[in-house]
């Protein structure tokens, strides 16, 4: 993961290239694929589309994105939790600086 200062909303606004408040699987491939494969882009979309228009809205993408977040801050805490006798001495705070090591600079969800 890149940490990058942007917001979902500067996200949503930087892929939505033809700013209809919509973002199309193309539009999506293209935004990201420095970053992404066009497969999983067709995956990533596919997860977020929930309402199945083949577009997805600013509120898809954040509902998907915290869904996601929260998904990697669960495998990152069963990690830690799964860490060994190491983890058995962690304080709840030491394992949450564990799976997020930034959170006391950045308390905002860090997406790319």
């Amino acid at each position: 993961m890149v940490k990058h200062d942007l917001s979902l909303e500067h996200l949503f606004a930087f892929i939505d290239k033809d700013r209809s408040q919509s973002i199309s699987i193309e539009e999506l491939t293209k935004g990201l694929q420095n970053i992404l494969t066009s497969d999983e882009c067709l995956a990533l979309f596919m997860s977020i589309d929930k309402d199945g228009n083949k577009n997805l809205s600013y509120e898809e993408l954040v509902i998907g994105c915290n869904k996601i977040h929260a998904s990697y801050i669960l495998f990152k805490l069963k990690q830690a939790i799964q860490g060994g006798e190491k983890s058995l001495n962690l304080s709840i705070d030491e394992v949450f600086r564990t799976v997020l090591p930034n959170a006391d600079e950045n308390p905002y969800m860090d997406i790319f």
